[in-house]
């Protein structure tokens, strides 16, 4: 039950992150590449600079926004899981290590009808949570066998204890050499907002394009 849940929470946080990024329109001509990667970097890695500029946003204001982002979001991965605040801030330093190891290509924007845009963004993806997700539940069992056998307490809670901690070590140790699947081209469309006059990338295709970024869909099924 806990794994399914794990699951899903991580790629749920991962494409709300991802749809936070809107431009603003402005004056010079649209550099729709340029605003992909933008939003891309800014959703995964941590990198402000292109976004900032699009957007005439300073870089202070938006890595405020992306902190109190993802720690909100790791708040709601975490539910009623009761956790120090050593454990938090570990779960948080994984949580910004899995988004900066996505792996992508921003290619060249082609110009459409109604001054839309197509880009195509070549993509590997990362292959983490499914072999994580396995691997705890088999090391879980392992340690629950051996406190029964050294007569130790067990619990509901001793048990979630440990499934986190063990699931944070696991990320940890994948993280260290990241494994990624075949190269695919996701292909995303930047329009725009007839309610604000702003670009944005499609609804469905950031759905398309996130989903393309690491397994975390493949693992629920």
């Amino acid at each position: 039950m806990r794994k399914r849940r794990l699951r899903h929470v991580f790629m749920a946080c991962f494409l709300i992150a991802s749809m936070m990024f809107v431009l603003t329109g402005c004056g010079k001509k649209f550099d729709a590449s340029r605003y992909v990667k933008g939003c891309l970097d800014a959703s995964t890695k941590g990198v402000f600079t292109d976004y900032c500029d699009m957007t005439n946003s300073t870089e202070e204001e938006v890595k405020e926004q992306y902190e109190t982002r993802m720690s909100t979001e790791l708040e709601s991965m975490i539910g009623s899981i009761t956790m120090t605040d050593e454990m938090k801030q570990r779960y948080l330093s994984i949580y910004k290590q899995i988004y900066s190891n996505c792996k992508y290509e921003v290619g060249e924007a082609k110009e459409g009808r109604d001054q839309s845009y197509t880009v195509p963004v070549k993509v590997c993806r990362l292959n983490i949570f499914k072999s994580a997700l396995d691997e705890t539940q088999q090391r879980l069992q392992q340690r629950m066998e051996e406190m029964i056998r050294n007569k130790q307490p067990t619990s509901t809670e001793l048990t979630m204890q440990a499934y986190v901690e063990i699931l944070a070590g696991v990320f940890e140790e994948k993280l260290q050499n990241p494994e990624y699947g075949a190269e695919e081209t996701v292909t995303v469309s930047v329009v725009v907002n007839s309610d604000s006059d702003e670009y944005k990338i499609a609804d469905e295709d950031y759905v398309k394009l996130f989903a393309a970024l690491d397994d975390a869909s493949e693992s629920q099924q």
